[in-house]
């Protein structure tokens, strides 16, 4: 969860949003100490990598219904930079795979070439020469004003009277994959479109990617993210769609379709159904199935009270 935040509404929120994913992975969602992580000047003073990544991992792995052999780590934000953190600090194998959304790595953890521990002091003056090799998701928002997709300065105090810094995104995911083995140059973006553009590296082992109308935290219920989770995960994307439509695609339907095309909320429909319509084709890049955001459905024509 992120910095505030608990674990429980993370919970509710993945299981219900994805419960093709929940019917796969037991899932579990810790409160972090004074509801945040440690990473440099959060409220948390707590050691939270081995809180979350041994304490937890160890009392989970005596469960005859977990597979002790492989956890994956999921969080957001404040949430995400602690799942760095282990993935950085803790050499654990169970610990097999890493998701973050909203959270690549900041300067403290990786700067002049190196990954860095940061101790019981969050000094991150030890270097860490090698990382233990897992599967990672790395997932931004372009829009984000709190952590800049781009790199640089965020709006989280460092405790020195600063703002803590971010490597840009895809210069995160690029040292994950040097760390983990890559020796090539940096992945060019495909896709790269209006919605969204993807790094990948080691066969789809590292993946980065970043949400083009995405702000801070895209969260389990944004169709994108969704689908890079279950292809990450190995999760087929379930019938009916796999969320919300995109934002983009709301948009779309309801200026591009509705108000200059100046059809009927079910014409809309029927063009996000047909392959070759403007909906399709435009760089919202609709899905039929997707569910009707809130703004989409409040013009959805209400079924005749008396039908002849």
């Amino acid at each position: 969860h992120g910095n505030g935040g608990t674990g429980a509404p993370m919970l509710d929120s993945v299981a219900s949003s994805m419960p093709s994913l929940a019917a796969k992975y037991i899932l579990v969602a810790p409160d972090g100490p004074s509801s945040s992580w440690n990473i440099k000047a959060e409220a948390s003073s707590q050691d939270d990598q081995l809180y979350v990544g041994a304490t937890l991992v160890a009392h989970l792995a005596t469960f005859d219904n977990v597979d002790a052999s492989s956890f994956t780590l999921y969080g957001y934000s404040n949430g995400a930079a602690l799942a760095n953190r282990i993935l950085i600090e803790n050499d654990d194998p169970r610990i097999t795979a890493g998701i973050t959304d909203g959270s690549q790595l900041n300067t403290f953890q990786y700067h002049a070439s190196n990954f860095y521990v940061g101790g019981e002091s969050n000094a991150y003056t030890t270097v860490k020469t090698t990382l233990t090799n897992r599967r990672l998701l790395q997932m931004v928002g372009e829009l984000d004003d709190v952590i800049p997709a781009a790199g640089g300065a965020s709006s989280i105090p460092d405790g020195s009277g600063g703002e803590v810094i971010f490597v840009p995104w895809r210069d995160s995911a690029y040292h994950y994959a040097q760390a983990y083995g890559y020796t090539g140059s940096a992945a060019s973006l495909t896709p790269d479109d209006a919605t969204m553009a993807k790094a990948e590296y080691l066969g789809g082992d590292v993946v980065a990617i970043v949400l083009k109308a995405g702000g801070h935290v895209a969260g389990p219920s944004e169709p994108l993210a969704q689908n890079a989770i279950f292809s990450f995960l190995d999760i087929p994307v379930p019938p009916g769609g796999s969320g919300l439509c995109t934002s983009a695609c709301s948009t779309e339907f309801i200026d591009g379709c509705i108000g200059v095309g100046g059809l009927t909320y079910t014409k809309c429909r029927d063009q996000m159904a047909d392959a070759g319509s403007q909906l399709q084709l435009s760089g919202a890049g609709c899905v039929a199935e997707c569910t009707d955001t809130a703004e989409m459905a409040a013009l959805k024509p209400e079924p005749d009270p008396d039908p002849k």
